[in-house]
């Protein structure tokens, strides 16, 4: 399998197996639209090659991160602007909806009113109490915040949603976290509730839109991350996803506790890529439907990465920090495909 190779996800067509990952740069304006700024960097990935750029942590509400949002109408025509742009250079442009595990009302409000102290210390108590805390009600508000910035976005030209299986949605699927009694924790079946209820929820609003799904896999021995699932309950999920819709997913290490690094290491990825095989040889996970669409993300050995092509495991090669540094990289591996040839 070679990286320059086109690839089927869904009901389009990446033209290469290489994609920018969500990452989070800063570089959009204080309300979290895109700027100048913004628009030049993807730009200048989708002009060097890549074939898929993710937009990192954009939040359907306005939250005090420093991060994209899509909350409101009129920020529409900005993140059009930039998939117009990225399309040129037959580059896909998707989202990866985002909302953090603490109280964004309560919070912004905290901070409007000058309470610093007060916003500071909701923050550490929701990081660790939110997810046991939140009503149904606040979970049924938050969906259709979610469905609407999917509505922007897909009205915005963009061609893919990627669901950021941690922070709240991983929250509630951690055996490490959740610790609620109710219909959303517990068993694995109500701790995956909310995670397919967003799924659900994308495929109501936009029923025809590629979805990708983060999927946090929690790393034992040492124990690495905690919003997420461990391997084995991780396949389990994946093939649920696969029954509910969804086109791609991506392996990652939980993002907890202030934790530094966003990916799984090479050892926990390519167990989970054995595990999906040893469980089902004839699921389309693996042999087809989604393309072979698993990939492994972010992980700095190259032999890793190139194990999970070479053996069927992964569809797509991402190129995150390297792709920060050099834009461009892409384009070197059109001029000098032998470099990266994993067949």
């Amino acid at each position: 399998m070679r990286l320059l190779e086109p690839i089927k996800v869904g009901k389009i067509e990446l033209k290469n197996r290489v994609m920018f990952p969500p990452m989070t740069t800063g570089y959009e304006g204080r309300d979290g639209t895109i700027v100048e700024q913004s628009f030049n960097f993807y730009k200048r990935l989708a002009e060097g090659g890549v074939s898929y750029i993710v937009l990192g942590d954009v939040a359907p509400v306005n939250t005090i991160s420093p991060t994209p949002k899509l909350f409101h109408d009129g920020q529409i025509e900005a993140f059009r602007k930039l998939a117009d742009a990225v399309h040129e250079f037959d580059c896909k442009l998707g989202i990866q909806i985002f909302h953090p595990e603490y109280d964004v009302e309560a919070l912004a409000e905290l901070f409007r009113k000058g309470d610093m102290e007060g916003g500071r210390a909701k923050m550490r108590h929701d990081m660790v109490h939110f997810i046991q805390e939140v009503t149904e009600e606040q979970l049924n508000s938050i969906l259709d915040k979610i469905g609407e910035c999917v509505k922007r976005a897909q009205s915005a030209g963009v061609d893919i949603i990627e669901v950021h299986g941690d922070r709240l949605i991983g929250s509630f699927c951690s055996t490490l976290i959740n610790r609620r009694t109710d219909s959303y924790g517990g068993s694995f079946e109500n701790r995956i509730r909310f995670a397919l209820r967003v799924v659900d929820k994308i495929r109501e609003v936009a029923p025809d839109i590629c979805i990708d799904y983060k999927l946090p896999v929690v790393t034992e021995n040492p124990l690495r991350g905690k919003g997420g699932l461990m391997i084995d309950e991780a396949v389990e999920f994946a093939k649920i996803l696969e029954r509910s819709g969804v086109d791609m997913i991506r392996t990652g290490k939980p993002y907890r506790k202030y934790e530094r690094y966003d990916s799984c290491d090479g050892n926990t990825a390519i167990l989970f890529h054995v595990k999906i095989y040893q469980t089902d040889q004839r699921s389309s996970l693996y042999s087809g439907i989604l393309s072979g669409t698993y990939r492994h993300t972010g992980e700095r050995r190259s032999t890793d990465r190139k194990w999970c092509l070479r053996h069927r495991g992964s569809g797509t090669l991402s190129s995150g920090r390297s792709g920060l540094c050099k834009e461009t990289r892409s384009r070197r591996r059109k001029t000098h495909p032998s470099l990266y040839d994993v067949q």
